[in-house]
């Protein structure tokens, strides 16, 4: 067999895999990717929640607004290491959470934001340096959110 062929071969495992219905390999950098678009989704998510939760709880519509604005910035800062990464602007899916259920809604919101956190500790440590430091500055963020999120539940009761 000469050297074209057999450099021709090479992979064919791969390619035959993906004819057949396969799923393809995946490797770090798109686990890598897919966590980042992840976190961009649950980011606008969250953004576009505290938002609609403002309207919905005037007496803690400053808050909550300050969280709206501290996640599209974590947003903003996601997508930026995304371009960076790829080339490419990755938007989120669109998504428009209403707030249901007075308080336990909130208690959602601040468990989602103590899974969050925990996401972005575990993300770090499988992430390049520009990466995982972003990670953990968010990951505190999130923390920070939860803080003030049981406060305006204790406060609320």
């Amino acid at each position: 067999m000469d050297a074209n062929t057999k450099a021709a071969l090479e992979g064919f495992g791969a390619v035959w895999s993906r004819v057949c219905g396969g799923q393809p390999e995946a490797d770090g950098r798109e686990n890598g990717l897919e966590a980042l678009r992840g976190f961009i989704a649950d980011e606008a998510c969250a953004a576009a929640y505290y938002e609609a939760a403002a309207g919905r709880f005037p007496r803690f519509a400053q808050r909550l607004r300050e969280l709206a604005r501290d996640e599209r910035g974590h947003l903003r800062s996601l997508q930026g290491e995304h371009f960076l990464l790829t080339g490419e602007i990755y938007l989120p899916p669109e998504s428009c959470p209403l707030p249901r259920g007075g308080l336990r809604a909130l208690r959602r919101a601040y468990c989602d934001e103590l899974e969050a956190a925990a996401a972005y500790v575990s993300a770090a440590q499988g992430a390049d340096e520009a990466l995982a430091g972003l990670y953990r500055r968010n990951a505190s963020d999130e923390e920070r959110h939860a803080s003030i999120l049981k406060e305006l539940i204790l406060r609320a009761l």
